[in-house]
């Protein structure tokens, strides 16, 4: 990344920092628990080379984040969690998916319906390896799955109104 890249970074994080602060109101409690994606970027970037055999560009995104090309889109913070350590293990374990997902050679481009079908159906072989070469992941997905499906939506209220998201949130769920 170009320093004019960085700089611009730096600025919008900071203003948006600013403007968000204004609006969310936050208690202490969610604050201390909360972990901000920009403050562990360093250590998470040579995590995640080292999982995909390649340098990874860890980048903040609006929203939930993703993949593209190279880069891991992280959101901006973690805070679902009841503890800042299970949220700081929800972001290494997001990081860790992504990182072997992108060794996999599970990216694709296209239609966004598609990119979700093709992506769910490579979770199984995700993890298997994820599992296989760090075993303590499982262990952490089995102690962040309730707050994790604390954050989506009840599958009957999703599956009732139909449609191709409503089936592709049953699948994620399940998954």
């Amino acid at each position: 990344m170009s320093w004019d890249e960085k700089l611009f970074g730096f600025v919008y994080r900071a203003v948006r920092a600013r403007a968000l602060g204004a609006k969310s109101r936050k208690t202490p409690e969610e604050l201390a628990r909360t972990v901000i994606v920009h403050e562990a970027l360093p250590r998470l970037r040579l995590f995640a080379s080292a999982l995909a055999g390649a340098p990874v560009e860890l980048l903040e995104a609006e929203g939930d984040g993703g993949t593209r090309g190279g880069s891991i889109l992280l959101p901006r913070e973690v805070g679902f969690a009841t503890t800042r350590a299970q949220n700081d293990s929800a972001l290494l374990l997001r990081v860790a998916y992504a990182a072997i997902s992108a060794r996999l050679g599970f990216s694709w481009g296209g239609d966004p319906s598609l990119r979700a079908v093709a992506t769910l159906l490579a979770v199984p072989a995700t993890l298997a390896v994820m599992e296989a070469e760090l075993p303590q992941t499982r262990v952490l997905r089995a102690e962040l799955l309730e707050a994790v499906l604390a954050t989506r939506a009840p599958i009957p209220s999703r599956a009732a109104s139909g449609g191709p998201e409503a089936y592709l949130e049953v699948l994620a769920q399940a998954l």
